[in-house]
């Protein structure tokens, strides 16, 4: 945590409040775009983020943020756009067959990887010291 608190000491209230204004303000223009072009206001902040990244790295100004913080950011994130569509779904007759073949599709293949990973793990072809090991160098890479 101190390390958190350290990192806030260097952001100014001001520079804070006008990153959060700024993004609300951009969501806004996103959301008239998407509402003109059909293309998701979440994808155009996804790009404008990716993009300012980018253009973050070219000109050599870093802001190191701790992994904890990001990986609730990213939780949180998710979550909303989750729920966002949802929100938006609308569920008609028309649309049934299609969601039960989703959901019967996305059914076989949690049972088939399921299968497969209990079978592996059976046969000793993966352990659970070679699963953690796995999942470390997946999340430090």
């Amino acid at each position: 945590m101190g390390l958190i608190f350290a990192l806030m000491e260097n952001i100014s209230t001001y520079a804070l409040l006008l990153a959060v204004c700024g993004l609300v303000i951009l969501s806004y223009f996103f959301s008239i775009l998407n509402r003109m072009t059909r293309v998701p206001s979440v994808l155009l902040l996804l790009g404008t983020g990716i993009l300012l990244r980018y253009l973050s790295d070219l000109i050599g100004f870093s802001f190191i943020i701790p992994q904890v913080i990001v990986e609730f950011l990213g939780t949180i994130g998710l979550i909303m756009i989750v729920l966002e569509a949802g929100l938006d779904l609308e569920i008609t007759r028309e649309r049934l067959p299609l969601i039960r073949r989703s959901f019967l599709s996305a059914l076989v293949i949690f049972l088939v990887s399921s299968l497969v990973g209990c079978v592996s793990f059976i046969c000793g072809l993966c352990t659970v010291t070679t699963y953690c090991q796995s999942c470390f160098i997946s999340r430090a890479g």
